[in-house]
């Protein structure tokens, strides 16, 4: 049961999700989150993604993200604030040696909001749509990427 061994404030939270602009590209990322009250949360994760414009060159980059949400009256709609950190990225090419990529770390922070989508009355777990924007990036890899992002996640 899952009130026995799991702490009340403690949340899984995390997104999936496929984009494409020049590039395909999956995005993984999982987090354990806590409620601090009834309208706010905080989380850790990390963030996974692999991108590439073919099938023979395939990016991956993995961050470490901590966001802070904020439930607005209503209890149907959230603000969101987001920092992430990535590791240098690392480029698979077929048949060559993986290249190291960016060799900076790269941080970004984004500000955004959001609709919750409750699976059902008995159970705190929801599915996630938002929409965040990135306001700030240091060690830029890739100028061309949106400053956009609509995600959809969950909640359990």
């Amino acid at each position: 049961d899952k009130k026995k061994w799991w702490p009340k404030n403690l949340f899984f939270d995390g997104l999936v999700g496929v984009g494409y602009r020049d590039y395909l590209s999956l995005d993984i990322s999982p987090a354990l989150g806590w409620q601090f009250s009834r309208r706010t949360a905080g989380g850790i994760g990390a963030h996974f993604r692999y991108s590439g414009d073919s099938l023979a060159s395939v990016k991956m980059s993995t961050a470490l993200r901590t966001f802070l949400r904020h439930e607005l009256p209503g209890e149907r709609f959230f603000t969101q604030a987001e920092l992430q950190s990535s590791a240098p990225s690392m480029v698979l090419k077929w048949g060559d040696k993986a290249d190291k990529g960016n060799k900076k770390w790269e941080h970004r922070a984004y500000i955004g909001a959001g609709a919750v989508f409750g699976i059902s009355r008995q159970s705190k777990s929801a599915i996630l749509a938002t929409l965040m924007y990135r306001v700030a990036q240091w060690n830029r890899r890739d100028p061309g990427e949106s400053p956009w992002q609509l995600r959809f996640g969950f909640k359990l």
